[in-house]
């Protein structure tokens, strides 16, 4: 028996798949074939599936700690316990300190619209704190808000139509393979390729044109592109007079760019600039795909500004190129969904980035005596984890962790609960990537007593005595509901093929600004503090940037394959590593403000000058900042500096 379903990781892809079930046990995981992005292939993480689903480390029955947090000894319960231990502390905890004292830690572990947010009914009933979701894309999200109205842009499907592609800052052969595929595949058709990234990548090695940016210097090098577009007058004056408000703004503030220090700054020369200028000009449409990981910095939210701003000058913002950054859907109303008329209580949101310090921070009045962790790992995935554990390690405060695994979260939890996998239940799945809406059905049945984190929700309720409607409503009702923005022949179109793709870029949409128009200075942008044009920006330190990617075979600490060994080792540019003395196989040791970690080197000329690769493992935000980026609050993971040394033998 073949069935279908969609992958409900937090990836871009969000890939339609065709799931082979015998004897109740799912032997194999493919692409579909008919849909025009997953396009019949999966990428490593796909086709291991079946592995996942039947690992024998998967937690099946509630369990309690048996042994000191950190420990990850646990003795079976009952689910019956479980549920009035939980009834018990939220009514103790909300009487002798606040019900803002218990909170929901949670996240994008799995994207089901219904897994992440129909838990919050339960949480706003008990007058719960939350978190501001700031690590991911914030900072890029927020400047895009202020020129666009929208992070939304081109749909991926247009990538093999164009002319030019500009890939900056994002490896899709490890984060997106379909848009990996989908590059190639127009780059066959006489596309221009180019990427900049600080490291040499996959995607930089197939593409034509490659610039090796220095970290932190992107908004620089984007503004440098500007100065000499208008200077040889190669921009879109018509586009920019119909479509945009605020050009001379930009245009005074790229005039005050020194082009003499670009390439000692930035690491690229002025002429392979003008050169590249002369395709901007030329080459359309074109697409610049925008990546997650240059908007995690101090200043990252501007530098995703300023890169925006090329395509806006060329007139190729239209409805067959310009941006792909993020198309999520936001069609349905979340305060209405999750139930927040069910407070008593005004809101308390933290910033996750500052989790470490606010479970370590003594004076937090109401303080945090509870947490209650689902669709996350924070214990690996926050910066500064030495600290973020500190706090997770406290005796007073009663952790409930939702899990498949025993992860690194879950070592400190009082309370570990089985959660079932995403081929288990029914959900709803919109993409960040192609603008769709996929069905996530049920395949097999539930090992062990595992419950989605729908039910939990539900018997959280009922053993708390609850009786409100909302809390109770069923995995249909939901769906339903979450659904009502469609027509009735997409809804039709959706129950046949179990997705449907939806038109969101603002070309075609209408731009959702004040002006209706592209802002080029932001008028949100000055009322909020940052500047209204994006500035010429570069970030500067005193020892090694440390960069800590994605690899191709996880999503942060999820499809870690016993059969593939981790990437224990950190990469050097040969340059400092002849500067500090150390080769192939020498072990350092690695220091931050954060903490410091014990790595094997390896030489490799992919690493620019000044920098640290260290591929992200359950090990990396030992070393990492828990600084802010400048807008909204993000996550500066790629602001981390470090220090190293060789081990003394």
């Amino acid at each position: 028996m073949v069935l279908r379903t969609v992958c409900a990781r937090d990836c871009y892809d969000s890939c339609l798949m065709e799931v082979r079930v015998e004897n109740g046990r799912i032997k194999k995981v493919s692409g579909t074939k008919t849909h025009p992005f997953t396009s019949g292939f999966l990428c490593p993480k796909g086709y291991f599936y079946p592995h996942y689903q039947h690992s024998e480390k998967r937690v099946l029955y509630p369990m309690k700690r048996a042994g000191k947090k950190g420990e990850g000894k646990f003795e079976r319960c009952s689910w019956s316990e479980a549920l009035k231990t939980i009834a018990e502390k939220v009514r103790t905890i909300s009487s002798e300190f606040s019900p803002l004292s218990i909170l929901v830690y949670d996240y994008a572990g799995h994207m089901g619209f219904l897994s992440r947010y129909f838990p919050y009914r339960f949480f706003n009933k008990i007058n719960a704190s939350f978190l501001d979701h700031t690590l991911c894309d914030v900072a890029g999200t927020h400047g895009l808000q202020l020129h666009f109205g929208t992070t939304c842009g081109v749909s991926p499907l247009q990538i093999e139509r164009a002319k030019l592609i500009v890939v900056w800052g994002s490896n899709p052969y490890s984060t997106s393979l379909h848009t990996y595929n989908k590059i190639l595949r127009a780059r066959g058709k006489g596309a221009i390729v180019a990427v900049v990234d600080p490291v040499r990548t996959r995607m930089a090695e197939n593409a034509d044109v490659y610039f090796q940016v220095k970290p932190g210097s992107d908004a620089l090098l984007a503004y440098a592109l500007i100065k000499i577009m208008i200077k040889s007058q190669v921009i879109d004056y018509e586009f920019i007079k119909k479509f945009t408000v605020g050009f001379e703004e930009l245009k005074a503030v790229a005039e005050t760019v020194e082009l003499e220090s670009v390439e000692k700054l930035t690491g690229v020369s002025v002429e392979k600039l003008s050169d590249f200028a002369g395709l901007l000009a030329t080459l359309k449409p074109q697409i610049f795909i925008i990546g997650y990981g240059m908007q995690r910095r101090t200043i990252g939210g501007n530098a995703v500004r300023a890169v925006s701003m090329l395509p806006v000058l060329t007139g190729s913002i239209t409805g067959e190129g310009g941006i792909i950054y993020s198309n999520a859907l936001s069609p349905v109303e979340i305060a209405k969904f999750t139930a927040r008329h069910l407070r008593t209580i005004d809101e308390r949101k933290f910033n996750m980035v500052e989790i470490g310090k606010v479970l370590a921070n003594p004076r937090l009045n109401p303080p945090v005596k509870m947490v209650f962790v689902y669709n996350s790992n924070p214990c690996a995935t926050l910066p500064n984890q030495k600290l973020v554990r500190k706090g997770f390690e406290r005796e007073d405060l009663f952790t409930v962790v939702h899990d498949l695994f025993l992860t690194e979260t879950a070592m400190y939890a009082d309370l570990l609960l089985p959660a079932k996998s995403m081929f288990e239940f029914e959900d709803i799945v919109f993409s960040y990537l192609l603008p769709s809406v996929a069905k996530q059905n049920k395949i097999v049945e539930t090992p062990g007593e595992s419950l989605s984190n729908v039910e939990l929700a539900r018997e959280m309720a009922k053993t708390m005595e609850f009786n409100e409607p909302e809390l109770f409503e069923t995995e249909e009702q939901l769906i339903a509901s979450v659904l009502e923005f469609l027509p009735e022949s997409a809804k039709n179109e959706f129950q046949k093929e179990g997705y449907i793709i939806l038109e969101v870029n603002p070309a075609v949409t209408g731009f959702p600004t004040k002006s209706g128009k592209i802002e080029i200075a932001s008028t949100s942008a000055w009322r909020s503090g940052a500047p209204k044009v994006p500035l010429p920006l570069y970030e500067k330190c005193d020892g090694l940037w440390l960069l800590t990617p994605l690899n191709r075979n996880t999503i942060h600490t999820q499809f870690v394959r016993p059969e593939t060994e981790p990437i224990s080792s950190v990469y050097l540019n040969p340059e400092d590593a002849e500067r500090l003395e150390v080769s192939n196989g020498d072990f350092v040791i690695i220091e931050s403000i954060s903490g410091k970690l014990e790595k094997m080197v390896e030489i490799w000329d992919a690493v620019p000058a000044g920098t640290v690769l260290l591929y992200f493992d359950e090990e990396a935000n030992i070393l990492t900042t828990d600084e802010k980026a400048d807008l909204g609050g993000g996550g500066a993971y790629n602001s981390t500096v470090v220090k190293m040394r060789k081990k003394a033998q």
